[in-house]
This record gives C-alpha cells, structure tokens and sequence, in this order.
C-alpha cells in the first residue's frame, strides 16, 4: 500500500482502510461504541493528514486510533509513516506488533513487503550506551526526558543526539554523541567535584606618584599642542588590532568557503537520493512506495540543508572578504581614483573690454 495515494482516489481509499479498521475491531474484543467511534474518526484525520503530506500530524492521530482500539491496520500505516519521518525505531517497532498481531496477516506478499521495510530500519538503527549516573542526576535526550533501562542501552537512530545531565549540586553536563548503524556509541558523565585551587595572594601595594620639585628657575612645562587636522585612523600604520581583525576576516572568509563546499556536498546527495527513489519503479510524481518514500524525504532534506549552507556560505564568505580589505593598510588598499566620479567645472576667461567666453574642462 502507497503512502500517498493519488489525489482522485483519496475518498476511496479511506472508506477502504475505515471498513477494513472496522472488520479488524470486530474480530477482537469490542470496545464501547463511543470508544470505537472516536478511534474511526482518529484514524480517518490521520489517514487525510497522510494524503495530503502531513506525516507528523498523521502519527499523532494513528497514535491515537490504536490506543483507544487497537488494529493491525493502523500498525501497518503507522509503521509506513514513522519510517517516512526517519523515526526507525518507533517505525519497526510497528511494524513488529503488525506482523505478530492476531489475526496475523494472510497476504504473503504484504508479509514480504513489512519484513523489508523493517530490515531497512534497522540499518538506520544504533545503540547508545550511556553509563548509570549516581543518584540524583536527571538525564535528557535531544530534549526530552531519558527513562535509562537496566543495561543503559538505548536504541537510536543514526546521526547526532544530544544527552545532558543535570544535577543540583554539581551543575549540568552537555555530550554531544554520533550514534553509527550497527555500532555502540558510550557516554559517561564525571560528576567528581574539581579540587579547589589555592587563593592567590593579594599583589604588593603600588607606591604613591610622586610629581619632581620644581625650583624657581625650572621652565613651566609646555602644554601639548594638538594638530588642527589631526591624521584619521586609517592614514596611521597599520596595528595590532588591524591585523587581528584581518585574521578574523579570513577565518570568515574560510568559514565561507567550507560552508559553500558542505552545501554542494549536501546538494549532490540530495540529486543522488532523488534519483534512488525513482530507480526500481519505487516512485514517479504522485506516488512512493514504503522504500521510495523515506529516500524521497531524505532528498527532500538535504536539498534544504543544501540551499541554507550555499546562501550562509555566501553571506560569510564575503563577509569576511570586505573585513579583510577594510582593515588593510592604506597602501595596501585599491587605489580609489580609478572609482572617483567625474567632475564637470567651467572656466570663464575674458576677452576684450567685458566679452567673456566659458570654456569646459573635465576634472578626473
């Protein structure tokens, strides 16, 4: 089953599922008809949040069906869906309860269909080991809260988390951690207070500024004469502060080029995923299978991330660029004369008694 269907066929499709939620309910144990009612019209927003590519509100709504009446059906779209949003734990964990539900599936080739999807999450899947902090200390993943269970393994998907750990007395400790397919990646938190340093002592007492005697014959000290115009800044020599902030310009300008190179990277993927979902037949414009789907969204993202490094990338390469040039000595700089607009003047002469003639000139 597609997880997005064409447009025409929306209202057929979510009759379909909608009886087949009904014939699944019925074989089990019926719940209250107002429990039932709810749970139909839970799984009918879902399944129009679905058509219409919302898969995040879709889940919650699926989510929702199956608590108040559990159904095979809803497990199967359920799975489809977390595996579309990149979630591949919750994903097979889904598509596990669908396979071993009751009545089990009778279609072979559905069976077929769910034993792939869920053999490709689980190569989206690491372990995170997380060693047990003393008690008292709070743990959070990527900003939720972290029940840790007995052996401190949690099952993630591939990429970066974020773990913290708080503790009253001791503070919070940040680990950020990559989490690889088929690897164990460990974090351990040193709640050991640091030993306290030594105060440094106090620094000797300056001595009192003592201004020389003057005698009566001493000449009155001159009183410093300051230029009319004084030279600006930037006709001075360069300093130290100049060049550090050249320094910073190239570290921007450096940033700036990473950030174009990562986005071309992020844009090639993105081609490459693209193509993927629509090798094999797994896609064409309206449609994607349960592997095309998940290759789709990927495109999707790294298009995104491409689009937002290559234009940050920019900003900051040329950034950079004008703080280097801006700081640079005068004699360094390019000559602005070339860039100096021309001036028109005119230039009156006379001739005879009171005949006067204007003749231009042209000031570069």
């Amino acid at each position: 089953m597609a997880v997005k269907g064409a447009p025409h066929a929306g209202g057929a499709v979510i009759a379909l599922v909608l009886g087949l939620l009904a014939a699944g309910t019925a074989r089990a144990q019926s719940p209250a008809p107002a429990v039932e009612e709810r749970a139909r019209e839970e799984f009918r927003q879902g399944a129009e949040a679905l058509e219409h590519g919302e898969l995040a509100r879709a889940a919650e709504h699926f989510e929702a069906a199956q608590a108040l009446s559990p159904n095979p059906v809803v497990l199967y779209d359920l799975g489809q869906t977390y595996s579309a949003l990149g979630l591949p734990v919750k994903a097979e964990r889904a598509l596990r309860l669908y396979l071993a539900s009751d009545p089990r599936p009778s279609d072979p080739a559905r069976t077929q269909e769910v034993e792939e999807l869920i053999a490709f999450n689980q190569r989206r899947i690491g372990v995170l080991v997380v060693e047990k902090p003393p008690p008292g200390v709070a743990l959070e993943l990527d900003g939720a809260a972290l029940e840790l269970p007995a052996d401190g393994r949690v099952r993630l998907a591939v990429g970066r988390h974020v773990v913290v750990a708080q503790d009253a007395a001791s503070g919070s400790r940040v680990v950020n951690v990559d989490v690889r397919a088929g690897e164990d990646a460990r974090v351990r938190f040193d709640f050991a207070a640091p030993p306290l340093a030594p105060p440094a002592p106090a620094p000797p007492p300056l001595p009192a500024p003592t201004s020389p005697a003057r005698t009566p014959s001493s000449p009155a000290p001159t009183p410093p004469v300051f230029s009319p115009n004084p030279a600006r800044p930037h006709d001075a020599a360069p300093t130290g502060g100049g060049d550090g902030f050249r320094a910073a310009g190239l570290g921007a300008l450096a940033v700036g080029a990473a950030g174009l190179v990562t986005g071309v990277v992020f844009g090639v993927e993105a081609i490459h995923r693209n193509d993927d979902s629509y090798a094999g037949g797994h896609c064409d414009r309206s449609t994607c299978d349960a592997v095309g789907l998940p290759l789709r969204s990927s495109a999707l993202r790294d298009g995104d991330a491409s689009t937002a490094l290559l234009v940050a990338g920019a900003a900051t390469a040329a950034l950079g660029l004008a703080c280097y040039f801006y700081f640079a000595p005068r004699n360094e700089r390019p000559s602005s004369a070339a860039f100096a607009p021309r001036r028109l003047r005119l230039v009156a002469t006379r001739r005879g008694f009171g005949e006067a003639a204007l003749a231009a000139g042209v000031d570069f």
